[in-house]
């Protein structure tokens, strides 16, 4: 496919380019709002006005065909919250959004605070510890795990799986072949045993709107996608685990560069 639009040869999964995006990144914004990946054969959106305008305009930038740089990954992921439009994403969202509202995680503020209270105190109380094995991952592994009601294969597994979704989004080199027999794994739990009588009671999965309704909603030709019930685990695991690692980078990491934006206006640091 040939495009009028800027060429970045670089190949954006490798392991050497995930371990270091950022200068990516800055030539990627220098060459245009918009770039081509050859070696992916995708366009790459580059700032934030065009990134904006992009996922505003859903007849255009659909999902419901994948949302994966790689047609393998679209195929098997095909239907889930992400990778749907209309009808079923909405349903699926209307389904999965309410246990993550403000006036529902008020009821379980004071148990996260104390679970955060107990972990900074057994942390600081360390001479050194990794962020994102230590401090990161907790809450989701503690807290998320039971609050999200999977039995009990399905708990342990849930950051595992969620890696893995991320890891699918990517192309088929070692780490996207991997990610697709975990996310296989995944299915067949989510199909087979994340029954609504086999969630916790109370939980964020056993309410009547993600345990029924929306996994009969048409999705295409494909085998039919995990249920919003089974999709809801990983993804409270994940992004569970990327916002306490956020959080740490805001008040640890970040500071430091916002003051030298400040302090130079004008200047790209």
């Amino acid at each position: 496919m040939k495009s009028s639009a800027p060429v970045y040869d670089v190949d954006f999964y490798s392991d050497d380019f995930v371990r270091n995006p950022w200068p990516h990144y800055a030539e990627m914004r220098q060459l245009g709002p918009v770039v081509w990946l050859p070696q992916h054969e995708n366009f790459a959106l580059t700032q934030h006005a065009e990134v904006s305008a992009a996922l505003r305009d859903h007849a255009i930038f659909i999902s419901g065909d994948g949302v994966a740089a790689d047609a393998k990954a679209n195929e098997i992921t095909r239907g889930n919250s992400a990778a749907s439009d209309g009808e079923r994403h909405t349903a699926i969202r209307s389904a999965t959004a309410p246990p993550l509202l403000p006036g529902a995680l008020e009821k379980i503020r004071g148990e996260i605070d104390i679970a955060a209270a107990d972990l900074i105190d057994r942390l600081a109380g360390l001479s050194r510890f990794e962020t994102m094995k230590e401090l990161a991952p907790h809450l989701p592994l503690t807290i998320v795990r039971d609050m999200v009601g999977l039995p009990d294969f399905g708990r342990e597994n849930m950051l595992r799986w969620a890696n893995a979704t991320f890891d699918l989004l990517g192309v088929q080199n070692e780490r996207g072949r991997a990610a697709i027999e975990v996310f296989l794994e995944q299915r067949k739990f989510a199909q087979s045993q994340a029954r609504p009588e086999a969630l916790k009671p109370g939980s964020w999965t056993r309410h009547d709107d993600l345990c029924h309704g929306t996994t009969d909603l048409p999705v295409g030709p494909e085998p039919r996608p995990m249920g919003p019930a089974a999709c809801q685990a990983g993804a409270h695991a994940q992004c569970g685990k990327r916002s306490g690692a956020d959080g740490v980078a805001r008040t640890f990491v970040l500071p430091p560069y916002i003051a030298r934006c400040r302090d130079r206006p004008g200047h790209d640091t």
